[in-house]
């Protein structure tokens, strides 16, 4: 009788949970200085804030993304790491000018290669704001966001599970020329710097469709914000000083990996240096370019505190039993 009484205790905490979990929230990002706005197109002019207009995702087109196999146990299954961190693939002996047709597949490549244009390592669009009259504060012209990353985690019949790894995101500078033509000597390459990154919590995999999670442990301050549920705009940086390690920004990843399983004609087999940054001694490569998004979201704190009434809850349930 009283484990019936338990069960729909249970499945209240979980469905309040599910239904107080944030969803995407709008973020807009402050460079702190007018100068990079200050040319956009010649005939507009810069605005008066330092902020972009808020947007919902980062899209990250044509990034090229290696997959190492570890082929320590004979096969694909088992390790993987998903990677274009430029010291990981040059453990493999990557290359770093890669020719027009990168992509083909281990029967006319023998070897691999890390990105050397931006067009494979950027983020580019603050999205909605991709067009030529948004509030962008020159993004993609002046200024603009580098990743690097490296997912961890195991390959299964269904494709790639991560449960470890990192992102960075990096600001780099353009050295913007204004309308007339002159510098204005805002930094140059001195001015590029990581602005925020995060560790990976885990990941899903759906047709091919996969997320993946990770908490933004990391970020400069005052340069992401971040909505809250009430929507009010609110500093990553603040937010992860004031979680106290408890409750950080997420930023899920969204792409499309087809197929989740590589064949044979997909994969270069390779030894790797494993003193000099290479997860795994041998090991099958794969190489694709992927498009995806990724959005952000602030933990609800209501979400913690039905945690602790769930778990009080249970245990006083449980006191009461035992009394009887």
């Amino acid at each position: 009788m009283n484990i019936i009484k338990l069960l729909p205790l249970s499945i209240a905490v979980s469905t309040a949970m599910a239904t107080n979990v944030a969803s995407a929230a709008l973020m807009y990002i402050d460079l702190g200085t007018n100068d990079y706005d200050s040319f956009t197109q010649a005939q507009f002019e810069a605005d008066a804030d330092t902020t972009t207009a808020p947007f919902s995702e980062f899209i990250l087109g044509q990034i090229l993304g290696t997959s190492i196999f570890d082929l320590s146990n004979g096969s694909i299954f088992g390790n993987v790491t998903e990677t274009n961190d430029p010291t990981i693939l040059a453990a493999y002996g990557a290359l770093s000018e890669a020719p027009t047709d990168y992509k083909k597949s281990s029967s006319t490549q023998t070897e691999i290669y890390f990105p050397i244009s931006r067009a494979q390592l950027n983020i580019d669009q603050l999205s909605p704001l991709d067009t030529p009259f948004a509030d962008d504060e020159g993004f993609t012209l002046t200024w603009g966001l580098d990743v690097r990353y490296s997912f961890t985690g195991t390959l299964g019949a269904n494709g790639p599970s991560y449960t470890g790894g990192y992102f960075d995101v990096y600001f780099n500078d353009f050295d913007a020329i204004n309308s007339a033509g002159q510098d204005l000597n805002i930094g140059g390459s001195s001015n590029d710097r990581l602005v925020f990154s995060g560790e990976v919590t885990g990941s899903s995999i759906a047709n091919g469709n996969l997320d993946v999670f990770s908490n933004i442990v990391f970020a400069e301050q005052g340069f992401l914000w971040i909505a809250d549920s009430n929507g009010t705009f609110r500093d990553t940086y603040e937010i992860i000083a004031q979680g106290g390690g408890t409750s950080f920004p997420v930023l899920t990843y969204d792409t499309n990996i087809n197929p989740p399983v590589p064949d044979a004609s997909q994969l270069v087999t390779l030894a790797g240096d494993t003193q000099n940054g290479a997860p795994y001694q041998l090991a099958a490569i794969r190489q694709l370019t992927l498009d995806g998004s990724a959005s952000a979201e602030v933990p609800e704190p209501a979400t913690l505190a039905l945690i602790g009434m769930g778990l009080l809850g249970a245990g006083f349930a449980g006191r009461r039993r035992a009394k009887r």
